[in-house]
């Protein structure tokens, strides 16, 4: 037990946070457990997963009621007493909000998204033009490659990486007209690592989103 402190420290804020994720894992496990019995107790039918359900909505229960005891605890050992108690519980729900919140947004960023929900998938097109001096049957062996990046390969040759300037969902009517003819961002040989252009003129691209409106 720590001596009794007036006031809120950093220290106490990430001790009582820590507390709180062990509350609620410890809450969750009790309550599932607890949920479980419970529904073998009352019979809880087990047809479409109401079973389940009921012991889900058990297990949020006591973790309502776990998790910020196990926060109080932890601040009162940190030496948190009288109305700092409650305002360092109130900032530690909050800190931990925020944290699950991020945690979700970044995973949910990181997820693929459906673009054309009731529509057809859209079409990424794309148009090269070779550099001054060039014809087209100088594209002829080139395999294009799109994955992060755009990449025209060249066989046995220098590749063109090209990154494209779309932003997560390009759903936007804009994007349905042609951009503007994009140099290459970076040249790689086979095995090498990409660099810089040295520039001059150079192979292009353009490219447009083509799909049907919902």
């Amino acid at each position: 037990m720590q001596p009794a402190i007036k006031n809120l420290s950093v220290s106490a804020i990430l001790l009582g946070i820590l507390g709180g994720i062990i509350g609620i894992a410890a809450g969750l496990f009790l309550g599932f457990a607890l949920g479980s019995a419970l529904a073998a107790v009352f019979h809880v039918s087990t047809f479409e997963g109401e079973a389940g359900y009921f012991a889900a909505a058990i297990a949020l229960l006591v973790t309502v009621v776990v998790a910020p005891a196990c926060i109080l605890f932890t601040l009162y050992w940190r030496g948190v007493r009288s109305i700092w108690l409650f305002i360092g519980l109130v900032i530690v729900c909050i800190s931990m909000a925020a944290i699950g919140a991020s945690g979700f947004g970044i995973w949910y960023a990181a997820q693929p998204h459906v673009l054309n929900i009731n529509g057809p998938t859209p079409l990424l097109e794309f148009e090269v033009k070779p550099p001054a001096g060039q014809s087209l049957e100088s594209l002829t062996d080139v395999q294009p490659e799109l994955d992060t990046v755009f990449v025209l390969k060249f066989p046995g040759g220098t590749d063109r990486l090209f990154q494209l300037h779309l932003p997560a969902n390009p759903m936007k009517a804009k994007y349905r007209d042609w951009s503007e003819w994009q140099n290459p961002d970076f040249v790689a040989k086979a095995g090498e690592q990409p660099t810089r252009p040295s520039g001059g003129s150079d192979y292009q691209i353009r490219y447009k989103l083509d799909y049907q409106d919902r």
